[in-house]
């Protein structure tokens, strides 16, 4: 499926029409366009006089996952347009052998990167102040998402559907001269394992109050996931701790996203599954901020994928399981406190009234004191059966 297939939308002004070459939806709900002619426009506006080359052999056109650039590849040539200054920025000759790419996904990765996968297998890792371009190649990529977790060292992870119908993750990846703020170094160092910290703090030199990978950078791992799909994986999406997986059938998958440590010694990845759902065929799905898009036919759909199964509600849930459970076992100990000073008879003695209660219960009625006796031992059982069952559950 073309994502960028030309479209005729129509603007806001009644009687005009507007040529559209491709379009994308910005992590507000705002629509970006770009028109035949070159130009950008926002929400039907013209947004700024900078004019791309080759408009009419767009490849790819998306915006990044905070809203603030945008990719835009065109014939042969890679280009950023920057939002905020209104820049466009030539990147064609930090990407070689670019010419056949046709389908492309993307994602920002940290504060000043970017990655590419290409349609031949290929994953570019590009430095956005223009410093450094490197590669690595999967088998038989389709799609693939990031992590956006900033303090979380999966943040640093790219999980990839491939044509094989299976997950990839490859983790963790810094490309040479790669930047990470001093906060977002010390809260991922916290997370590596203790003997790891050595090997992974020599990648890094510290520069101006940030960290800045060496020459070498740190290669990446490809780790294999433990799945696999009855159909072609047509898009993958991860957000807030929660990764969703959709198939050309439009069948949806919902899983917790994987734990992925910095440590070489990884077994194959165990995914969780949360939920299903259905969305239509040939369908993709889009994270765009904090949102989820479903784009069918040029059109963007908001979903509202996580609910009433998110995170916060699970998190609830959980919280009130917790005070559920400490009332019981507050309740277990306060009977079994009572049951320790009751100055009944024991208990054999009062099995063997009850037994002789309830054996004379055809025969003339109880007097008055009996059945209040009666009442008084099958109540006392009860509770400790009651509390028989509490502990052996416990236990």
């Amino acid at each position: 499926m073309n994502d960028n297939a030309p479209a005729v939308i129509r603007m806001q002004q009644p009687g005009s029409e507007l040529n559209i070459s491709a379009c994308d939806i910005g992590p507000d709900g705002s629509v970006w366009k770009i028109s035949s002619t070159g130009f950008l426009f926002h929400n039907d506006i013209q947004f700024s006089d900078v004019q791309v080359p080759n408009p009419a052999v767009l490849k790819r056109f998306a915006l990044s996952d905070d809203g603030t650039k945008i990719l835009i590849f065109s014939d042969c040539s890679v280009f950023i347009f920057d939002i905020n200054n209104k820049d466009l920025i030539n990147f064609t000759d930090y990407i070689d052998d670019i010419q056949s790419t046709i389908d492309i996904q993307w994602s920002v990765l940290g504060k000043n990167s970017l990655i590419v996968l290409e349609s031949k297998g290929s994953i570019y890792y590009i430095d956005l102040k223009g410093n450094t371009s490197t590669y690595m190649s999967i088998n038989s990529p389709l799609c693939f998402s990031t992590c956006s977790d900033h303090n979380s060292w999966s943040m640093f992870s790219v999980i990839v559907g491939t044509s094989y119908q299976e997950l990839q993750i490859i983790s963790p990846y810094f490309p040479p001269s790669f930047r990470l703020t001093s906060d977002d170094y010390n809260a991922l160092m916290k997370q590596i394992p203790a003997e790891d910290v050595e090997i992974i703090s020599n990648r890094f030199k510290e520069d101006n109050g940030e960290y800045v990978t060496n020459d070498f950078g740190m290669p990446s791992e490809t780790i294999p996931v433990d799945c696999h799909f009855d159909s072609t994986i047509s898009s993958v999406v991860i957000l807030d701790k929660l990764l969703y997986v959709s198939l050309e059938n439009g069948e949806t998958f919902i899983y917790d996203y994987p734990q992925i440590l910095p440590a070489s010694r990884r077994d194959e990845v165990k995914l969780n599954l949360r939920k299903t759902m259905k969305i239509n065929s040939n369908s993709r799905l889009y994270k765009k901020g904090h949102a989820i898009y479903e784009r069918n036919d040029n059109k963007y759909t908001k979903i509202q994928l996580t609910a009433p199964d998110d995170v916060n509600s699970r998190m609830e849930v959980i919280k009130a399981q917790k005070v559920k459970l400490q009332e019981r076992q507050d309740g277990v100990a306060r009977r079994r406190k009572a049951l320790k000073s009751y100055p009944g008879p024991s208990l054999e003695v009062m099995r063997a009234k009850l037994l002789e209660y309830q054996q004379s219960l055809d025969d003339p009625p109880l007097k008055d004191d009996q059945v209040k006796e009666y009442h008084s031992l099958q109540n006392v059982l009860n509770q400790l059966k009651d509390l028989r069952t509490q502990v052996s559950n416990r236990n």
